[in-house]
């Protein structure tokens, strides 16, 4: 695989001048990470003991997600089809995760320390890094 940089030829200034601020309601910190066409927006946020939860934000409504058994949990991408990417830390090890139709499958690069999930595609494609003995690396996880 050979990267190409990507040539600036100017800088441009992001021009809407519309913001919302998003907080999760009791939350002590918010954090965003994606959104997908229809407006679903991922991310974690910090509860007042400090522990870290997903959620979704979509239509004005929060739902908190937590990997059943996680200490920590970050929801960090979603496709247009619902189906959310991020990673959650159980026993001291992060692993990533999909989301999946209501069910969390865990994804772990085999012989990595821990892995985390940052993307997902329209075909259910999941990019992320892991860490190994040597050094941070990027995956492509394909079904």
């Amino acid at each position: 695989m050979v990267l190409t940089p990507w040539p600036m030829t100017s800088h441009q200034t992001f021009s809407r001048q519309t913001f919302t601020s998003i907080d999760v309601p009791g939350a002590s910190q918010t954090f965003t990470y994606g959104i997908n066409d229809p407006g679903g927006i991922v991310a974690s946020y910090l509860d007042g003991s400090g522990r870290q939860h997903g959620y979704l934000l979509s239509d004005g409504t929060f739902t908190t997600i937590d990997v059943p058994g996680a200490t920590a949990t970050q929801a960090r991408d979603i496709n247009a089809s619902g189906d959310i990417v991020g990673q959650y830390t159980s026993a001291g090890v992060t692993h990533a995760f999909v989301l999946r139709r209501g069910t969390f499958t865990t994804i772990d690069v085999p012989g990595a320390g821990a892995t985390f999930g940052r993307g997902i595609n329209a075909l259910g494609d999941i990019v992320g890094n892991y860490v190994d003995s040597t050094g941070t690396h990027g995956f492509l996880a394909t079904e």
